[in-house]
């Protein structure tokens, strides 16, 4: 809202309050714990990504989250070793430069106020467009000089994350097109033919106990 406000508006760059942030990461913790058979977020072989991570609001909440776990689980003194292999694991993606800085700094913070030092090599969070499919980047030829090779790395990074890496749980805000006024109806016009009436209406009547499946 500070630095470019077209396009937070444009790019749906909206801050989710921090009590919601921590429920979504208390919930995906015991979704990893009850589900899916680790031990959460603070597990080695647990890997996130949040695919629209802004300035790193839940990869902080993620972080804090998986070290209290860490601390609880094998004492303070293991806290520095584990806290810099979680945040290794804690991947993002973000497609506008200043919030995307702003994520790796205070990423960066948090892991040296309980390390002392900060992390060997960098942090997995790319300037990337999560929606864009990944692709050869020798055709890549981006007219920024110097920038250039820096900018073709990280579009190479984000596409191998993309391909490769066995991301196991996803968090955040997910990235979205803003439609233009009218759009949708082109969109979805004639594809239901009722069908998501008949939907709400199980999915209303769909109860466990007091509890909505």
């Amino acid at each position: 809202s500070v630095f470019d406000p077209e396009a937070r508006k444009t790019q749906g760059a909206f801050f989710t309050p921090i009590p919601i942030v921590r429920f979504m990461v208390d919930a995906t913790d015991r979704a990893l714990q009850n589900h899916l058979g680790t031990e959460g977020i603070a597990d080695r072989n647990v890997l996130l990504l949040d695919p629209a991570c802004g300035t790193g609001t839940f990869l902080i909440a993620a972080a804090t989250h998986g070290l209290a776990r860490i601390r609880e689980r094998y004492g303070e003194g293991a806290a520095a070793t584990e806290m810099e292999a979680l945040a290794n694991r804690l991947h993002a993606f973000e497609l506008l430069v200043i919030p995307y800085t702003v994520a790796h700094y205070r990423l960066l913070r948090e892991v040296a106020a309980v390390t002392g030092k900060m992390p060997a090599g960098r942090l997995p969070i790319y300037l990337a467009d999560t929606l864009a499919p990944p692709r050869d980047t020798r055709g890549l030829t981006p007219h920024l000089g110097f920038m250039a090779g820096p900018i073709v790395e990280e579009r190479r990074a984000a596409d191998t994350l993309k391909r490769e890496t066995p991301i196991i749980a996803i968090i955040g805000n997910p990235p979205y097109r803003r439609l233009q006024a009218g759009e949708e109806a082109g969109i979805i016009s004639g594809w239901d033919d009722g069908v998501w009436e008949d939907l709400l209406e199980a999915a209303l009547n769909a109860v466990c106990g007091n509890e909505l499946i």
